[in-house]
């Protein structure tokens, strides 16, 4: 990720191929890696070589074991996953557009197309942002997030707002202005996959959490 005067470029390359066998002894591990987690967090797209069904696979089995599941992924691979009943899906706009081809304009359009992936077995959708903030949607209740504003990049800040999530200890509102805080507070750091929780923790009160 390039960074410079408020300009912004992201270069992605492929994952590694995955062989039959690594992926069978994936598997094979999973159960006991779940039952060692409080919640389980499944992102990113899928490397070569793993069928396109993985996470419908890994979400299943985790939820056999009565673990919370964070799924945040795109296309094909989201639209398997979702139908093993993820209990909160965590989507980029881009990611949420390509469930169904959703044009996302607005609020309006954003809810509407996250109401389709609940409907299709997701337990609440949240849509980031970016800057714009973030809309939640659960079972009757939905939120509209404004974080204050940071400038730098934003790789890392779609999972730092999904670490908020599954660490906060608070009510839903209080849980998404963590979240929120805590993914704004990466934007401000060079690189990516590092958080500042002392931001975080001075920013959440400014965040504004409102009921749609």
């Amino acid at each position: 990720a390039i960074a410079e005067d408020g300009a912004f470029a992201e270069y992605d390359e492929p994952g590694p191929e995955v062989s039959h066998a690594e992926w069978e002894c994936l598997l094979a591990l999973w159960p006991a890696m779940v039952d060692d987690c409080a919640s389980v967090v499944l992102a990113g797209s899928l490397p070569p070589g793993v069928p396109p069904d993985a996470y419908q696979v890994l979400i299943s089995a985790a939820r056999e074991r009565n673990r919370p599941v964070v799924f945040d992924a795109g296309g094909a691979a989201l639209r398997a996953g979702v139908a093993a009943g993820p209990d909160v899906v965590k989507l980029n706009r881009a990611e949420l557009s390509s469930f169904d081809g959703a044009v996302l304009v607005d609020d309006e359009s954003v809810v509407e197309a996250a109401s389709a992936v609940r409907t299709a077995g997701a337990g609440a959708v949240i849509t980031t942002l970016g800057s714009d903030g973030a809309i939640a949607l659960g079972d009757r209740w939905g939120y509209r997030i404004r974080q204050p504003e940071r400038v730098g990049s934003p790789v890392g800040a779609g999972d730092a707002f999904t670490a908020g999530l599954v660490g906060a200890k608070a009510s839903e509102p209080g849980r998404l202005a963590f979240a929120a805080a805590l993914a704004a507070s990466a934007v401000g750091l060079r690189g990516a996959g590092m958080v500042d929780l002392d931001v975080a923790r001075r920013i959440v009160d400014d965040v504004e959490v409102t009921s749609l």
